[in-house]
């Protein structure tokens, strides 16, 4: 009966001692696949920093670039925006007049905004034909500036088949005026 206690006994610390083996190999690999996680981790990290600055590098120029762009549409004077309501109707075939520039509320920028705009209300009266009158108020839309088409009032001036436009159109420039 010794004999076979001692053979059990054996075999009980043979399978611990094998199943620590396997516990610390486990544990080996898991950690090793610990590193290999946290080496990929770091990697990935890299990576996404390096196309963070990629893209943050890339946004500044395009920020840059619009800001320009917005500069040279902003940075009209009344004169050249008055010129640009006039040719309108003129490109229309038709007879324009700004009746009235006065100063409108300005757009509300962030603090430490390079622009410091205002805005500019144009009311602006036009005669002509139907069609002309619908042609110059769709240029008037679509001028090449800050603008809005604020209000249009067409109505017939007579029963010769002419027209009215009373427009009113808010302009965004970087000019300056006062009421």
């Amino acid at each position: 009966m010794k004999s076979l206690a001692h053979k059990v006994w054996m075999m009980i610390a043979i399978t611990i001692l094998l199943l620590t083996g396997v516990f610390f190999m486990m544990a080996s690999i898991g950690g090793q696949e610990i590193l290999v996680a946290s080496e990929l981790s770091q990697g990935k990290s890299l990576a996404a920093q390096s196309a963070s600055n990629s893209d943050s590098l890339a946004l500044a120029n395009s920020t840059i670039d619009a800001r320009g762009k917005l500069e040279a549409v902003v940075n009209r004077d009344i004169l050249t925006l008055s010129n640009l309501i006039t040719e309108s109707g003129q490109n229309a075939g038709i007879v324009t007049s700004i009746v009235s520039v006065t100063p409108g509320p300005g757009p509300t920028l962030p603090r430490g905004s390079p622009l410091h705009p205002s805005s500019i209300i144009f009311s602006v009266k036009m005669s002509g034909n139907y069609k002309q009158v619908l042609t110059a108020v769709s240029l008037l839309e679509n001028i090449p500036a800050a603008s809005t088409l604020e209000s249009a009032q067409l109505s017939p001036a007579d029963s010769s088949g002419m027209w009215n436009a009373y427009v009113t159109v808010g302009v965004v420039t970087s000019t300056n005026i006062s009421s």
